[in-house]
């Protein structure tokens, strides 16, 4: 039950950092507002590591070089998040990265990719993906 809630406090602030990253958008430029994100974002996971007392780092060289890289990847979905936001609107930008993730991730765990675990695409899951792209198109009528 945690992690159902997790995701869902997850997908709350997703979708209302897309709309707020597209509001400073309009007044400054994306990769302004992708470099602006990324540090208060930084800053506040330095409070959180230091509040919550993590663990040291003394156990990073334990993790492959190439994942360190995932975070970089912040600065891209913010600055593509503010373009979508800009032309099809929150709703439809949400909707599509959604499908976009759930894709990827059937994807990665198809192939086992990075490290992850192989898991057969079900048709269930094919369906599922069907479904949410008929629900993201009716989102546009």
């Amino acid at each position: 039950m945690p992690g159902i809630v997790f995701a869902i406090l997850s997908g709350f602030f997703i979708s209302l950092q897309n709309v707020l990253n597209a509001t400073i958008g309009t007044v400054v430029s994306t990769w302004s507002t992708a470099m602006i994100t990324q540090a208060v974002g930084a800053t506040g996971a330095l409070l959180l590591y230091v509040a919550f007392r993590e663990p040291s780092f003394s156990t990073l060289k334990q993790v492959k070089t190439r994942y360190l890289f995932g975070g970089s990847f912040g600065a891209v979905v913010v600055a593509t998040s503010v373009f979508a936001v800009t032309y099809v609107g929150a709703a439809m930008t949400n909707a599509t990265m959604l499908l976009a993730q759930l894709a990827t991730v059937i994807i990665i765990e198809m192939f086992g990719l990075f490290d992850m675990p192989k898991q057969p695409i079900a048709r269930h899951q094919l369906l599922g993906l069907t479904v949410m792209v008929v629900g993201a198109l009716l989102i546009t009528l």
